[in-house]
């Protein structure tokens, strides 16, 4: 996941954008500093935005979020990660979510222009109901 660094910032969950925080300097010239409130505020934005626009352009998505899935992360498909960097791979991430008791599914991943990622998953997850419990 991305973060803030001075008065700008990379979000995470697939989606680059660079908050710009140039609304004004405090007493020592530099940018205002967001608070963790408003920057998880803005993360979680990010985050509706991007799945709201993928969404909106891949029919599998549609239907897992209407079921009741949660975005996770894009996460590199084994043997995509580039050479020498250290990454856990989508098989990793989703056996680590279905041992935390979820329910997982993996799609096409995009980027934040809504263009498919040939090397990446997106990941979702959806807690499972307890036994008996039909709701």
């Amino acid at each position: 996941m991305g973060r803030r660094v001075g008065g700008y910032g990379i979000i995470g969950y697939g989606v680059s954008c660079i908050l710009d925080m140039s609304h004004g300097e405090n007493d020592d010239g530099e940018r205002p500093r967001l608070t963790i409130d408003q920057e998880a505020s803005m993360v979680g934005q990010e985050k509706d935005a991007y799945v709201a626009l993928i969404a909106a352009r891949d029919t599998q998505v549609r239907v897992l979020v209407d079921q009741g899935f949660e975005f996770v992360m894009n996460a590199f498909k084994a043997g995509s990660a580039p050479p020498g960097m250290k990454a856990k791979t989508d098989r990793e991430h989703v056996q680590r979510l279905q041992q935390e008791g979820y329910h997982v599914e993996v799609s096409t991943a995009y980027d934040e222009y809504g263009n498919p990622r040939p090397s990446l998953s997106a990941i979702w997850r959806k807690k499972r109901q307890p036994m008996g419990n039909t709701s």
